[in-house]
């Protein structure tokens, strides 16, 4: 308590001592000003008026002064509502004017901030020389994937797959096509462990963990306001966003043209509603977002811009997890951050050093003409199989040759590291539900033909005989059965007979054919450019 008297007593005094000038007024050369009409005989060094509005920075504080008003406010809150309210209040400012002085105080802040002293660039201990090395050996491994797979198991159990595509979407950022990536499964599934878990091997800066955050919230903690251009810039360069949570639609509407690669800087506008003055931002860079959902509702306008996984929810790994769970309660040192943690978080951050990479593909002709296309979603799901191949491809640069412009050449282990992962989301993908859906589809509404039809009361019966435990109607009706209605799988209407109830029609069984017509590539492949591989 006496800290905080004796920091506002020293702000108090700066506010009343230090020497102010015009140049510190927000009102310098502008209508407001008093002497606006001799605007060029003002000089920034002379005396402000005694009903100038001043401000003097104190570290990430701000004091303004307005006469014998005064209010000191941190910086990073002064966007806040309860800010503008006590601007209005205590400084007798007209709403109107409160978001131009707020960014007129941080584009001040801005200006004066000094620039920081270049760090000495000191020679590498023995111990960083040593991390070094063995990092550059590590991405030499072709062996990388399965060690990192294999130690990453340290935290988490069992969930291969969904580590696998969550990795090479952490790493596709570093080319010219981030991956994006949706988790949808059951609660306490382990959606927001795994994703979490990967992500720790990369630099703090360049992961953002999002909860449901709305587009002015987005440009307010992440934006850096831009002088020359006069609005925010959110740089998404290298940037991994993880979505611990649904984030709002109309943020998911904001980034919908940089998770479809359309164009690398998109300029956004919106009305603050206390100014009824337009904000612009500007997004720059294409990040790669991971979205961890419980529901399926996202329509295909968006999950055809994304691959879609579900960790698994077996017996088998319910188990496990609780066996791990018990053993770092009672064995804490053992699961704590080793030296291959360490290992692998240098060899991404030397990985980072070659970025942006470009990646050919020599045998795209070929697996193109090998792809089961049918819809017009399956053209950007091909543009994701290839960017799966892409990010393999930058996992193991150190490892892939280069042509003569400087682009890694990928080759058919890319393939088949792609291909392994999107056989296995491949139906999530293509349907933009959760794995857990389609074994809801698959086991309680099978045997079902395009002329039958079930009721409510059926499926919860057959629910409880496949489970083993109730469901109630509003859960399968929001969890199960609208996800599956916006895929196209099942059609709900009316009973003709009852119209207090409802009657579910199921469009038939899920397709076995893969889009990927893998053997007839392969050989397509291998006989065009016999044992050699690129």
């Amino acid at each position: 308590m006496t800290e905080a008297l004796n920091r506002l007593e020293l702000f108090q005094w700066m506010a009343e001592e230090l020497v102010q000038k015009c140049g510190d007024c927000l009102w310098f050369k502008t209508s407001k000003c008093r002497y606006a009409h001799q605007r060029n005989i003002i000089m920034i060094d002379d005396a402000p008026c005694v009903d100038g509005l001043l401000i003097q920075f104190f570290g990430t504080d701000v004091i303004i002064k307005a006469g014998d008003r005064r209010l000191i406010k941190p910086l990073r809150f002064l966007s806040t509502d309860k800010a503008k309210d006590e601007l209005m209040r205590e400084l007798e400012l007209d709403k109107q004017d409160v978001e131009e002085i707020i960014i007129k105080i941080k584009n001040s802040y801005v200006r004066r901030k000094k620039p920081q002293p270049k760090k000495k660039i000191e020679a590498p201990s023995e111990e960083d020389t040593e991390l070094i090395k063995k990092a550059e050996e590590l991405l030499k491994d072709p062996s990388i994937l399965d060690k990192f797979l294999e130690h990453s198991g340290k935290w988490v159990v069992m969930d291969e797959p969904a580590r696998k595509i969550e990795l090479l979407t952490c790493v596709s950022v570093l080319g010219e096509y981030p991956l994006n990536l949706a988790l949808q499964q059951v609660w306490s599934a382990g959606k927001t462990k795994t994703i979490t878990t990967v992500a720790r091997y990369f630099e703090d800066e360049d992961v953002w963990y999002c909860g449901a955050i709305s587009p002015k919230a987005l440009i307010h903690e992440r934006g850096a306001y831009d002088e020359d251009k006069g609005c925010f810039v959110i740089d998404l360069r290298n940037k991994i966003i993880i979505f611990l949570d649904e984030p709002e639609y109309h943020t998911l509407t904001m980034l919908k043209p940089l998770l479809s690669h359309d164009k690398y800087e998109i300029m956004y506008r919106y009305v603050s509603k206390d100014t009824m003055k337009t904000i612009v931002s500007i997004l720059r860079g294409f990040p790669a977002c991971v979205f961890c959902a419980v529901k399926s509702k996202y329509t295909e306008e968006f999950t055809s811009r994304w691959f879609t996984a579900s960790p698994q929810i077996t017996t088998e790994k319910i188990r496990k997890v609780i066996e791990l769970k018990g053993d770092m309660a009672q064995h804490p040192e053992k699961y704590a951050e080793d030296e291959q943690f360490k290992t692998f978080k240098k060899a991404f951050a030397i990985l980072k050093q070659g970025a942006p990479y470009k990646v050919v593909i020599p045998y795209g002709t070929v697996l193109s003409q090998h792809f089961r296309a049918k819809k017009p979603t399956d053209m950007r799901f091909y543009e994701l199989f290839l960017a799966l191949i892409k990010g393999s491809c930058i996992l193991h640069a150190y490892q892939r040759e280069k042509d003569e412009q400087n682009r890694l050449i990928a080759t058919m282990d890319d393939y088949e590291n792609a291909k392994d992962i999107f056989t296995v989301i491949e139906k999530p993908t293509l349907f933009g539900v959760g794995q857990n859906v389609l074994d809801f589809y698959e086991n309680v509404l099978a045997g079902m033909d395009e002329l039958s039809y079930v009721t409510y009361e059926d499926l919860m019966r057959k629910y409880y005989q496949v489970y083993g435990e109730p469901i109630s109607r509003d859960h399968m009706r929001e969890e199960y059965l609208k996800p599956l209605e916006k895929a196209g799988l099942i059609d709900i209407a009316d009973d003709p007979q009852d119209k207090r109830k409802k009657i579910i029609t199921s469009s038939g069984t899920l397709p076995k054919q893969s889009l990927i017509d893998d053997e007839g590539f392969t050989k397509n492949y291998y006989g065009e450019v016999g044992t050699v591989l690129y």
